[in-house]
């Protein structure tokens, strides 16, 4: 089922060197154009860097809805990010990932420093 939706983009899809276009088979992706990314890993995130994200689905403490039209979705984590980036030394970068959670990319580093291994 998750190949058939990637066949159907793949179909409907034109590379170019700099964006993805799309061919015009409706008004909405006429002129769409969407960066790529072949740098970004493709993979899932380290589950032990991710925090999971509670909804409350517009329900209050007693669990009346107090704002309509919330809640359902898909389920979302939430990347810890490290910007403090307190310990001196020289860091690896080891792949960039897409974050959904914010317009930026985000990097795994691991330090070079055998003495802060699993710190990172």
């Amino acid at each position: 089922e998750r190949k058939k939706g990637s066949d159907i983009r793949e179909a409907l899809s034109r590379s170019t060197e700099l964006f993805e276009t799309y061919k015009p088979v409706s008004p909405g992706i006429r002129r769409l154009k969407r960066p790529l990314h072949p740098n970004l890993y493709e993979g899932h995130p380290i589950i032990a860097l991710t925090i999971a994200k509670r909804k409350k689905g517009g329900r209050n403490a007693h669990g009346r809805i107090t704002v309509r039209h919330r809640g359902g979705g898909h389920r979302q984590r939430i990347r810890t990010l490290d910007f403090a980036r307190e310990e001196p030394g020289v860091f690896d970068v080891i792949r960039i990932e897409h974050d959904p959670g914010r317009s930026a990319h985000i990097a795994l580093v691991r330090s070079r420093n055998a003495a802060d291994e699993g710190t990172s």
